[in-house]
């Protein structure tokens, strides 16, 4: 027997061993999707005692329609059949089995409770955020421009908005540069041509029949970088129809009437305040400057130094004037490395000495006669 037909024989032994693989994925297979949805998944509904155990086959069978990984489908399946096969048992009349799924069933009604509280909690604090930074229209205009039609100024602004102009930049960008090469294109087959055609008036026995760029084909060439240049001009002029975009009436209007709204809010704001109330503005206005009686006892210098020592920062004139007025700095080093304090003079001379020393090498060595790319003048 000759190696081609053992060769043949053996590979007809074991071929009936050999581990068959599908070529989709198992959840895409009609024998897992059949199964699981109208034996398992219904048997389930319909065998389950209770409704609380109705809800959490609902619930894990919702959960679990996206896994991908035959391991943790295995698991679950394994789960939803022994939870079948105790229902089935339960209807039998079988005692254990009763026992076994009323307490399951007292388990899961504590828990969907849970969960409904949680889901509520949830979603009030969710709508409570939402309230929070919601936008609100500021009075003021968005003006047009090649990224954004006219909108009204909203504050926070909206993160679609924001993200809008963003993609919009980058592709513009995008296609200004995609533009730029095919108009190079275009002129690299000008070029050739113009070459092809000096060459044939020179040897034209040899450019008889092997023209590339003759009258009919050069058409052909240049149509396709000429159609997506088109293109791409298409997409940048209605770029600035959108900045020349005027504001409509509709939108005018509810703009003005949001400065309203903004009035008469500021305007009961500040009744609200003399009528002795605490507001975020009272506060604000309080850490700005001291009381009254304070205020016109001092001096103009005592002033600008009070309006100086309630900046955030810490460092030079500003870090001067808060060490002046007995402030407590949070960062004292960068104070003292920008000023220079007298325990710190006799480093900052030693690194004065050697910039100096080394501009001095720099300066020698660039005038030396030589140096490379000296030129005597």
């Amino acid at each position: 027997m000759s190696n081609v037909a053992l060769r043949q024989n053996i590979a007809n032994a074991v071929s009936a061993l050999r581990r068959v693989r599908p070529r989709i994925p198992f959840y895409q297979l009609k024998a897992h999707t059949v199964p699981t949805k109208w034996s398992l998944y219904r048997g389930l509904l319909r065998a389950s005692p209770g409704e609380n155990i109705i809800w959490r086959v609902k619930w894990r069978f919702r959960r679990s329609m996206h896994l991908t990984s035959p391991t943790k489908t295995r698991v679950q399946l394994e789960f939803a059949q022994h939870l079948l096969d105790t229902s089935l048992l339960a209807k039998t009349g079988n005692e254990r089995a009763k026992a076994v799924l009323a307490r399951y069933d007292q388990l899961l009604a504590f828990r969907r409770k849970v969960i409904y509280w949680d889901k509520i909690y949830d979603e009030e604090a969710k709508w409570m955020e939402r309230m929070r930074n919601r936008p609100i229209m500021t009075g003021g205009y968005l003006h047009p421009s090649l990224y954004n039609p006219p909108l009204p100024d909203l504050k926070p602004q909206p993160s679609h908005i924001s993200g809008m102009i963003i993609t919009r930049k980058r592709v513009r960008a995008r296609r200004i540069d995609d533009m730029a090469w095919y108009v190079s294109i275009r002129e690299d087959l000008t070029q050739e041509a113009a070459f092809e055609d000096q060459l044939a008036k020179l040897h034209p026995d040899n450019f008889s029949n092997t023209r590339v760029f003759s009258s009919t084909l050069r058409s052909e060439w240049e149509s396709i970088p000429k159609e997506h240049a088109d293109q791409l001009y298409a997409y940048i002029a209605r770029d600035h129809e959108r900045g020349e975009m005027k504001f409509t009436e509709e939108m005018i209007e509810m703009i003005r009437g949001a400065r309203r709204d903004k009035i008469a809010n500021k305007t009961r704001e500040r009744e609200r305040e003399r009528r002795g109330e605490i507001l975020k503005r009272t506060i604000k206005r309080a850490r700005a400057m001291p009381p009254g009686r304070v205020w016109s006892m001092l001096t103009p210098e005592q002033r600008h130094e009070d309006y100086i020592g309630r900046l955030p920062s810490e460092a030079g004139y500003v870090a001067a004037i808060k060490r002046k007025r007995g402030q407590k700095l949070k960062d004292d080093k960068t104070w003292r490395l920008e000023e220079g304090l007298p325990e710190d003079q006799e480093r900052l001379d030693e690194m004065e000495a050697a910039i100096r020393e080394a501009n001095d090498r720099k300066r020698h060595n660039a005038h030396h006669p030589l140096a490379e790319g000296y030129t005597s003048a």
